[in-house]
């Protein structure tokens, strides 16, 4: 605009910034418009000097906001990845916490306790039951003999009971042979001949019998039943130590899981923390990503020119016809105040008072 040149030194260059930024007046109106204004004897200065400003307003607030939204974006972006540590590693935490520390909710500790109070009281009643099979299959045993005597073939003969053995042993040759076969056909003249001893009455002497000892499939009944139900009791009273251990285990990890859950909740409520700040974080990264396109692209927010710089045609100072109107009430003015001066300088006494008072 030719108000500073290169031949200009440092001092007077300064002196031109100061007056051009007195000259350069900056205006708000209405918070949302802003009204620069330049003042200056030449129209093609203040019209080239108002747009000079004007333009370079223009692009450092946009080179500024540009650079502002980079930061921003810069420094968000660092926050977000910071944050993303944070939420890892209380995620690696809450994980390690429940790997250490497997026992368990409250919940599910109370209900395996409950579980296993039921399974012992039921035990004990199958334990009584089984005590009270015992002592009464030892009652019955106690009235029971070991052994029987029976009787057997009471009032037949010899050659009779001879020949009723070979009939049976025939009877089992048949199911192998036939009736042609030797060892059949031996059995049969075997047979032949007893019979008819029989019938000639040449048979030995009917016996009285004899007495056969045979064991009481009661008392065995009953010694087998004693021992089931003696290994049945045996069993029960072992798996009621084994559940009353589990029963001790279990209030020794519901102590365990109860002295966890502050920490798994302090844990937790870090993680719900660090998590939702990440979350917010992202969201604002994403508003500053987007806000630094269209900033770099010039289509964020910024000021626009709604009435440029005008050649200016008309004078902006006292017009002339103002001159006309002021100038005889200003000559009017100009010598009034000359004859008060006049007055008031003039040293000389104009009347009999004056020189009264400027007698001593």
């Amino acid at each position: 605009t030719g108000l500073i040149t290169s031949n200009q030194s440092d001092q007077q260059r300064n002196g031109a910034i100061a007056e051009l930024r007195d000259q350069v007046n900056l205006r708000v109106s209405n918070r949302s418009f802003l009204e620069l204004s330049y003042r200056s004897s030449s129209p093609e200065q203040s019209f080239q000097v108002l747009s000079t400003v004007l333009d370079r307003f223009l692009e450092r607030t946009a080179r500024k906001k540009r650079s502002e939204s980079q930061s921003a974006y810069e420094f968000i972006d660092s926050q977000v990845k910071a944050y993303q540590r944070q939420l890892e590693a209380a995620e690696q935490r809450l994980k390690d916490f429940r790997i250490r520390n497997q026992d368990g909710t409250e919940g599910n500790v109370n209900a395996r306790i409950e579980r296993l109070r039921g399974d012992i009281e039921n035990l004990k009643l199958e334990i009584e039951q089984s005590r009270s099979q015992i002592e009464l299959t030892r009652e019955q045993l106690a009235n029971e003999e070991p052994v029987r005597r029976v009787a057997v073939d009471g009032g037949l003969s010899t050659t009779a009971r001879r020949l009723e053995a070979l009939r049976q042993k025939k009877d089992n040759l048949l199911l192998q042979y036939q009736e042609r076969h030797p060892d059949v056909v031996a059995v049969n003249a075997q047979i032949a001949e007893l019979e008819e001893q029989l019938a000639s009455g040449t048979a030995e002497e009917t016996d009285v019998g004899r007495t056969e000892v045979m064991e009481n499939p009661t008392y065995e009944s009953l010694k087998l039943q004693l021992a089931e139900a003696t290994t049945r009791l045996a069993v029960q009273e072992k798996r009621l130590e084994s559940l009353q251990d589990l029963l001790d285990e279990a209030f020794e990890r519901g102590d365990k899981v109860a002295a966890n859950e502050a920490e798994l909740a302090e844990l937790t409520r870090d993680y719900d923390v660090t998590r939702d700040v990440y979350e917010d974080m992202l969201q604002r990264r994403e508003r500053a990503r987007l806000t630094m396109t269209l900033d770099v692209q010039g289509e964020g927010g910024s000021y626009r020119i709604q009435e440029p710089a005008s050649y200016p045609v008309t004078w902006d100072g006292l017009q002339l016809y103002q001159i006309g109107i002021a100038g005889p009430f200003l000559g009017s003015a100009t010598v009034m105040g000359l004859l008060v001066m006049l007055v008031m300088l003039d040293q000389r006494l104009r009347s009999p008072r004056a020189l009264q008072l400027a007698l001593p």
